[in-house]
């Protein structure tokens, strides 16, 4: 019994020494919030950052499709463990020049802990801005900017802030296609979080009224890039089916969604290779 209470004790003391380094070293903490969801239909969809309308609660920020209000919950446990698990909630707030986009994040609970803040405002560039043509007026393309405040702590050991920048646009050439962009961490101040620039790009395409396909790219210095394949399919109205791969790790996605009257259900589960598997749910309200 002694001998099986010090081998509990000692693995608790590696995890909360591991903790520490991650929350302290820059050489070898990532960014923390790298994998941190937008809602459940982008991670069904391949974890696709671009099709999200919370451009809150990214690292690469891509302006929300929609200019109405929009409220957001979520809830996701990585590979079943309960000190992973994640808490999330965005709203979308229509101003008289812009939206505005209000986010949180927390990750973990209990020895480790992970938070994020962040604000957005997106709007719409004039066409005046873009040159006096048919084509520009045609072709509305809104930006973002986005401000974070990230915190990884270790409860009675060290904790660690940053304060992040980053931009993203969204165009529409063709009223079935949506090209989107995004550049997290553009600036950010001095930390012991190491936080990386994160590059995104991806295609919407809409060949049919019910199916949505979307293609992206994301990539960090230093490192592979991640593509996320994602396809959204309604059979009848209010009712979703969607799917996805995404590499980087390798994982492959699926879930559904229930909207009506404004209300939204939306869930998926992503199945990694060697970790097992990992579901999210998102409760959702567009007005």
């Amino acid at each position: 019994m002694l001998r099986g209470s010090v081998c509990v004790q000692r693995i608790v003391t590696v995890l909360a020494l591991h903790a520490v380094a991650l929350a302290s070293g820059p050489a070898q903490c990532r960014a923390a919030f790298e994998g941190c969801l937008v809602d459940s239909r982008a991670e069904a969809m391949g974890d696709c950052w671009c099709v999200s309308d919370f451009s809150a609660l990214s690292l690469a920020p891509v302006p929300p499709r929609g200019k109405g209000l929009e409220v957001g919950l979520s809830y996701r446990r990585p590979f079943g463990l309960s000190d992973l698990e994640e808490k999330e909630a965005a709203v979308n707030v229509p101003l008289s020049w812009c939206v505005g986009s209000l986010g949180f994040i927390q990750r973990g609970g209990g020895l480790y802990r992970e938070r994020m803040l962040s604000a957005t405002a997106s709007a719409a560039v004039p066409a005046a801005a873009r040159g006096r043509t048919r084509e520009a007026a045609e072709s509305p393309v809104s930006v973002s900017v986005s401000l974070a405040v990230f915190e990884v702590s270790v409860d009675g050991w060290e904790s660690a802030r940053c304060a992040s920048l980053s931009v993203g646009a969204r165009a529409s050439p063709v009223s079935s296609v949506e090209v989107c962009v995004g550049l997290g961490n553009v600036s950010s101040s001095e930390s012991g979080l190491g936080l990386r620039r994160t590059f995104l790009a991806g295609v919407l395409v809409r060949p049919h009224d019910v199916l949505s396909l979307v293609t992206e790219v994301r990539r960090e210095p230093g490192e592979r890039s991640s593509f996320h394949l994602g396809a959204e399919l309604q059979p009848s109205r209010g009712v979703c089916l969607r799917c996805g791969l995404r590499t980087e790790p390798l994982e492959l996605t699926m879930g559904f969604g229930v909207a009506m009257r404004g209300l939204g259900l939306d869930t998926a589960s992503s199945l990694h290779t060697v970790l097992g598997r990992t579901d999210s749910f998102s409760l959702s309200f567009a007005r």
